[in-house]
């Protein structure tokens, strides 16, 4: 079994090809998340981390999946607002964050991101990650353990962990895995994943409204009581 950061590490390629893809819509996009929210370009690394920022209490990053960006989190971010302060970046590469010359890894894209947190003076966070973004939030928990007080990983299985293997090769857990069956083992691996993006359908917004409502009533639960 290989350990969960060397199977992150062999991501990069995929990563890679995800920030390409993002290339056409990096910085074409404004963030609004209403009233109450900023949106600040965290310069870290090399590189420029888009964060937004808002509400009040314990500190909460929220970290997106594949093919979206920090404005998926809105209507969860509204929800948590009154309780926490909501931290929304945009990965490294994706959205308005720059695209690094290196590091597109997913430990990298953790450090990243968190010295964002860090530098606007968060070091004791809650971390969510959706999708891809829970490989990021693992990487960020495993590597700054003493700052991660609450870590919650969302609908996506995690590389290298015990038990991930049977969801990965399951067509019945979702578009993810079946997509990740047919292009992540086809010879052009990463830029054949990136190519084509199934179109969403009404089915598809259906679930991202589910997963949304179960996930504002239940990580207030999941990310501990106000401090």
């Amino acid at each position: 079994m290989h350990s969960p950061f060397r199977v992150l590490r062999s991501l990069v390629f995929v990563f890679l090809s995800w920030t390409v893809w993002g290339t056409t819509s990096a910085g074409a996009y404004p963030v609004d998340f209403g009233p109450g929210f900023t949106t600040r370009a965290v310069t870290v690394n090399g590189a420029v981390v888009s964060v937004t920022i808002g509400g009040h209490g314990p500190a909460v990053v929220l970290l997106h999946g594949y093919a979206e960006d920090s404005r998926m989190w809105k209507p969860l971010a509204i929800a948590l607002a009154p309780h926490f302060t909501v931290i929304a970046p945009d990965l490294p590469g994706i959205g308005n964050s720059s695209i690094p010359a290196s590091g597109l890894d997913m430990q990298t894209s953790a450090k990243r991101v968190r010295d964002a947190v860090s530098s606007l003076g968060y070091t004791n966070v809650r971390v969510v990650g959706h999708d891809i973004g829970l490989m990021v939030a693992y990487a960020y928990a495993a590597m700054y353990r003493q700052e991660v007080k609450r870590l919650a990983l969302m609908d996506a299985f995690l590389p290298g962990v015990a038990g991930w293997e049977p969801i990965y090769n399951d067509p019945a857990f979702g578009t993810f895995a079946s997509m990740a069956r047919r292009r992540w083992r086809s010879s052009q691996a990463a830029s054949a994943y990136t190519s084509t993006i199934s179109g969403t359908t009404s089915r598809t917004m259906v679930a991202i409204r589910f997963q949304i409502a179960t996930a504002a009533h239940m990580l207030p639960h999941i990310l501990g009581p106000e401090e």
